[in-house]
């Protein structure tokens, strides 16, 4: 008598486990049984823990943000996820209905969402650098104690960098199974998302905010080098420099005038190929004279108070200054930076006439700064402005003694 042998039914799986080796069936099942809250929970997760790991990433595992920032990064990389959650999904479906793709906006957002469930690991090790940074903090200084500190920050760092990679691979494979394609269609589809992402991001740059690093310490103390600073493209219009290429007209759209004090973004029209940014000091008409560092504005001297000693760190090496805080007529103030050897490289010894349509531009580290007081620079002419500096959106800066450079961080440009 022969008898057939019945097979055992196979056990769902269990897609927090299953997601990591079998992404595509994890995915399947996640669908079959509805997303549900999950969904925006592991998309919070995904953006805190990528934000959290770019900014160590950038500073540096001997260099984690202080618990005030790391809670800001909370929250910025909470909304990060949810709008990145949400915007990759619209335009990840619009592409793929382009390769016949069958997944709904839902599924997309669901398979984007769990693509991201290594990144809890990730947090979790980012969670304990930051633990361990602040316990060992508290403790007295020691050589050995700092090394082996730094190398467990840098080895947590790697995990996470191969948590956040895995979560991508996963991703890859969460959609395609949504979508009904192969791991290269897949890509495909992604890589037509991309290309329909960059008109967007050039949008943002043009019409926008547009990112710059700082090489320079002409601006020290308000930027600093290893500074990166958003520039506001609206706040005076369009010219021919706000786009990548110069665009070649004349004049200014929707165009707005710069307010004395502004930090602004130009080109040169002797060198049109490089942004500078500066501060204006004086507007058309003005006079403008530079004596031991100070200004002189229509001939009153520009209110200035001592503030102490600073270190001005340069690509060239650092240098002893003092530290002042410049008030304008209007009661907007600053700090400024003058040698502490008290040598007056900067003034001017004349009276500068601005003439209409220009701009007499200044550096707040006087004495370190190529300007409108010297024939390179030589006045700013307003179509070549750029935009106008908004905010520090991330830091590199070697901080003045006492202070962290993360202190800079979302901090406004004045």
């Amino acid at each position: 008598m022969v008898t057939s042998a019945v097979e055992a039914p196979v056990a769902p799986i269990n897609p927090w486990r299953g997601i990591w080796f079998h992404p595509q069936a994890a995915i399947r099942r996640v669908i079959e049984r509805g997303p549900g809250g999950a969904v925006l929970a592991l998309a919070i997760i995904g953006g805190i823990s990528t934000v959290l790991f770019e900014a160590v990433a950038l500073a540096g595992p001997a260099d984690l943000p202080p618990l005030s920032l790391a809670a800001v990064c909370f929250g910025i990389g909470a909304v990060f996820g949810i709008v990145s959650l949400y915007v990759n999904a619209a335009l990840i479906r619009i592409t793929g209905a382009l390769l016949r793709g069958k997944a709904s906006f839902g599924d997309l957002r669901a398979a984007l969402a769990w693509g991201q469930v290594p990144l809890i690991a990730s947090l979790c090790i980012m969670l304990v650098l930051f633990g361990v940074d602040q316990v060992y903090g508290a403790l007295p200084a020691s050589g050995q104690r700092e090394s082996a500190l730094t190398m467990g920050l840098a080895v947590g760092l790697f995990i996470a960098a191969i948590l956040q990679l895995w979560s991508f691979f996963l991703s890859i494979r969460t959609i395609g199974a949504v979508q009904s394609f192969s791991f290269l269609l897949t890509v495909v589809n992604l890589a037509l998302t991309f290309v329909l992402i960059l008109p967007l991001m050039l949008a943002v740059r043009v019409f926008a905010f547009q990112p710059y690093s700082i090489p320079s310490g002409s601006m020290a103390p308000t930027l600093m080098v290893g500074d990166y600073m958003f520039a506001s493209k609206f706040a005076y219009g369009y010219g021919r420099y706000s786009a990548p290429i110069d665009l070649g007209f004349k004049g200014r759209i929707l165009d707005g005038e710069p307010k004395r004090g502004d930090v602004v973004v130009f080109r040169l029209h002797s060198n049109p190929n490089t942004d500078y940014v500066k501060r204006v000091i004086g507007l058309p008409g003005d006079e403008v004279q530079v004596k031991e560092g100070g200004v002189v504005l229509n001939g009153q001297p520009l209110a200035r108070e001592k503030l102490g000693d600073a270190v001005a760190h340069n690509p060239q090496g650092q240098m002893n200054v003092t530290r002042y805080r410049e008030t304008l007529p209007d009661g907007r103030s600053y700090e400024t930076y003058r040698s502490a050897t008290g040598a007056t490289f900067g003034d001017t010894g004349i009276t500068y006439k601005v003439p209409a349509g220009e701009y007499f531009v200044l550096g707040d580290n006087r004495d370190n700064s190529d300007d409108s007081r010297f024939s390179r620079v030589g006045y700013i002419y307003h179509d070549d402005l750029v935009g106008r500096a908004a905010a520090i959106f991330y830091t590199r800066a070697e901080p003045e003694p006492g202070h962290s450079a993360w202190e800079r961080l979302f901090r406004a440009i004045r």
